[in-house]
């Protein structure tokens, strides 16, 4: 079915709300609130485009790096390259052993594990055959990357989001380049479905160059304000708090 513009489906929701208004008024004794008379008539279908197309107020409590779609990693971990990154995730296991990292020990038996080409030079070689350069996936193993991090199996839930999804992301979150852009996707993503703010938690420490130098917060929040300065985040209307 062709989409209709924001303008267009405004246009359809307020004819229908005057209509069920007026025929709500007539059904009661009392005027019932205008809200209350388009709720009680108005099929799915036109709730959920009226839902869609009003203002919100905005989204709290966000955790930045949460609000971020597996196909998303993928690519922006792929794009950092541009930028002097390089990343690869696990795609078998060769029984090497258990890994460690700088936090102590890592999940060895953990595949879709990304890592930074600076860790993956640390690893023995026979950890160094499981992994596989984001960019060279192919489209079963890009899939597979993208399920790795989605609620799509039932027994999939809390835990599987809190010890498996962000074990998983790991070192993508370290490179203030990818959080600037999840930055500027989620608030042009929320601008489009007419919120107005986003109360935001936002990763400052631990930040990391391409060559594994720390970067300060104060810089790493320079990188942020100037990617919320472009254009495309600004015509958003979203205001990050």
């Amino acid at each position: 079915m062709r989409q209709r513009t924001h303008q267009s489906i405004r246009a359809t929701i307020l004819a229908a709300i005057c209509t069920l208004t007026m025929n709500g008024y007539a059904a009661f004794e009392h005027p019932a609130p205008w809200f209350e008379a388009f709720k009680d008539h108005a099929d799915d279908r036109t709730l959920l485009e009226f839902l869609h197309a009003m203002p919100k107020g905005g989204d709290l409590h966000n955790h930045i790096t949460g609000a971020v779609f597996a196909e998303w990693w993928l690519e922006l971990g792929v794009a950092a390259e541009a930028d002097g990154y390089s990343y690869l995730t696990k795609t078998r296991i060769e029984n090497c052993g258990y890994g460690t990292n700088e936090f102590g020990p890592a999940p060895y038996l953990l595949l879709w594990r990304t890592i930074s080409d600076r860790t993956w030079r640390g690893l023995s070689e026979c950890e160094q055959r499981e992994y596989k350069p984001l960019s060279e996936l192919d489209a079963d193993e890009r899939e597979a990357f993208a399920s790795a991090l989605h609620l799509d199996r039932p027994h999939e839930g809390r835990a599987e989001f809190f010890s498996r999804h962000w074990q998983r992301i790991n070192e993508l979150t370290n490179n203030p380049h990818i959080v600037a852009e999840i930055i500027a996707r989620n608030l042009i993503a929320f601008g489009d479905e007419g919120l107005l703010y986003l109360e935001a938690q936002v990763p400052v420490f631990g930040m990391r160059t391409a060559d594994g130098e720390r970067i300060s917060p104060d810089a790493v929040l320079d990188i942020y304000r100037a990617r919320i300065a472009e254009a495309d985040v600004q015509a958003s209307g979203m205001t990050l708090r």
